[in-house]
């Protein structure tokens, strides 16, 4: 940076840039320079770069803090596609009615251990996997009918 004739100093486009989508890290910054942030710190500030770019598209829906989805998990994997369809479903559709919510806390209880079987046999998990995608099948017919 330069320093202008009166002893300001100008303000870089990246700097602008920045001001623009978060002035606390901007002002964070320049107050403490860059430090080094923990593995955890880092996920929990990815998370909340995930809300500020929904809130800046207008998405605005609550972000669940339970992310559990046992079988899906462990068939498709964390972060997959199916998985998250699956949560959403949940947390929009079953959750919202008394026997959805029996339907989950029953989930709950019962997925770990299928878990188990499925992670040692390679049959069990085919089989689970054929079954979550006909489900997949339907939710996604029932989002697209609610649309």
């Amino acid at each position: 940076m330069r320093k202008r004739g009166n002893g300001s100093k100008l303000t870089s486009a990246t700097r602008l840039s920045e001001m623009g989508t978060c002035e606390r890290k901007v002002y964070l910054r320049a107050k403490h320079g860059n430090l080094k942030v923990s593995q955890s710190r880092e996920s929990a500030m990815q998370r909340g770069n995930v809300v500020h770019m929904r809130a800046e598209r207008g998405d605005y829906r609550e972000v669940k803090a339970d992310s559990r989805c046992f079988i899906a998990t462990c068939v498709y994997g964390q972060t997959a596609p199916e998985t998250n369809l699956l949560r959403a479903f949940r947390d929009e559709q079953l959750m919202g009615s008394i026997p959805g919510k029996a339907f989950v806390y029953t989930y709950y209880v019962l997925s770990p251990y299928i878990v188990l079987l499925i992670e040692r046999s390679t049959l069990l998990r085919k089989c689970a996997g054929w079954v979550l995608d006909r489900i997949v099948g339907k939710v996604e017919k029932l989002q697209e009918g609610n649309q």
